[in-house]
C-alpha cells in the first residue's frame, strides 16, 4: 500500500462512503446535502471518490472543513493529481491518499475491485447513499453484510429495497449517531 497524507486517519473510525453511478433525480438533493452536512463535522470520510455524487460533495466541500478524507485510488498514486480543494488539507493532515500501486495510470474494473477490497479491510463502518441494483455496489453491499461491517444507509423510498435489521437508515435528523 502506497500513501500521501496522514495515515492516522486510518485510526479514526472512517466511514467509506458509496453511492452508485446511477442515481435517481430524487436521491441525489438529500444524499448530497446529507454529506455536505458530513463534512462539516469532526469526522473521517473515506471513498473512491469516483461516481457523479461522490466528485460534486467532494468539491463542494471547503478547504478547512471540520471533516478529514480518504482518498482510495483506483489508480496508481503517481498518476493522482490532489484536487486543488485538498491541497491546503493535505498539509494540514486532514486528507490521506491511498493506492495499491505506485504507477498505474488507468482505472479499470479489476483495479476499483482491489481497490474496494482494500477498504473492505481497512475499514468497518460503510454508508450507502444509493445503490443500483445489479451492480459493483450491490455485490460490495453484500459483501458488507457477510463481513459484519457497520452498516448505514440514505433513508429513502428508492433505497427502502436494501433495509434489512442488520443496517441503519440515516436521514438528516438522525446524522448524529455516524460522529462516534
Amino acid at each position: 500500500m502506497y500513501s500521501v497524507g496522514n495515515e492516522q486517519l486510518l485510526e479514526q473510525k472512517p466511514l467509506a462512503l458509496y453511492c452508485s453511478r446511477q442515481i435517481p433525480l430524487s436521491v441525489y438533493q438529500p444524499a448530497l446535502e446529507l454529506v455536505q452536512n458530513l463534512m462539516a463535522q469532526q469526522i473521517t470520510l473515506a471513498g473512491g471518490w469516483q461516481s457523479s455524487l461522490e466528485k460534486e460533495a467532494l468539491k463542494l466541500r471547503k478547504p478547512g472543513s471540520s471533516s478529514n478524507i480518504i482518498y482510495f485510488l483506483a489508480k496508481g498514486i503517481q498518476s493522482f493529481k490532489v484536487h486543488q480543494s485538498l491541497r491546503s488539507d493535505l498539509d494540514k493532515g486532514k486528507v490521506l491518499i491511498v493506492s495499491l500501486w505506485m504507477h498505474k495510470e488507468r482505472i479499470d474494473k479489476q483495479k476499483v475491485k482491489d481497490r474496494d477490497n482494500l477498504i473492505l479491510d481497512k475499514l468497518e463502518r460503510f454508508l450507502f447513499l444509493h445503490i443500483g441494483e445489479g451492480g459493483n455496489l450491490e455485490e460490495l453491499f453484500y459483501r458488507c453484510l457477510s463481513l459484519d461491517k457497520e452498516i448505514y444507509i440514505l433513508d429513502h423510498f428508492s433505497n427502502h429495497k436494501w433495509f434489512n435489521p442488520e443496517l441503519t437508515p440515516i436521514s438528516e435528523k438522525d446524522v448524529e449517531m455516524l460522529f462516534n
